[in-house]
């Protein structure tokens, strides 16, 4: 039985095969020139292959960020507390930049006064003090 998913596969698997033979020999025209087809799967086989190596480092980047900290913590504290301020400083950062004006446009008062700004920076005192 030939349904819409084993002849989908059949495809699939057509296409790989003449990339791979694409990718052995070349194939061409009478003039020796690569066919229009041929091209296309080409282009197809090298961004597939393009989409491997950017998720295997993708893969490695995130491995690494994840071993990094616990080879760090167990050699020096103080290095690994540095970098665990600096990350929370990124993220603060991060949080002031893009919510602040929105809340300060959202909190305006009659009178002026800058409330959003109070608040962010009695927030930032306190978590200084935790």
């Amino acid at each position: 039985e030939e349904g819409p998913l084993s002849s989908l596969q059949l495809k699939y698997r057509s296409l790989v095969a003449a990339a791979i033979a694409t990718m052995t020999t070349t194939i061409g025209d009478d003039q020796g020139e690569p066919t229009q087809q041929h091209q296309q799967q080409r282009l197809l086989l090298s961004i597939t292959a393009l989409k491997a190596v950017i998720t295997a480092c993708i893969f490695l980047s995130a491995l690494l960020s994840v071993i990094a900290p616990l080879c760090i913590i167990h050699s020096s504290e103080a290095v690994f507390s540095i970098g665990n301020m600096m990350a929370s400083g990124v993220l603060l950062a991060a949080a002031l930049t893009h919510q602040l004006a929105d809340a300060s446009t959202a909190l305006d008062s009659p009178d002026g006064y800058p409330w959003a700004m109070l608040v962010a920076g009695l927030t930032f005192i306190s978590f200084l003090f935790l």
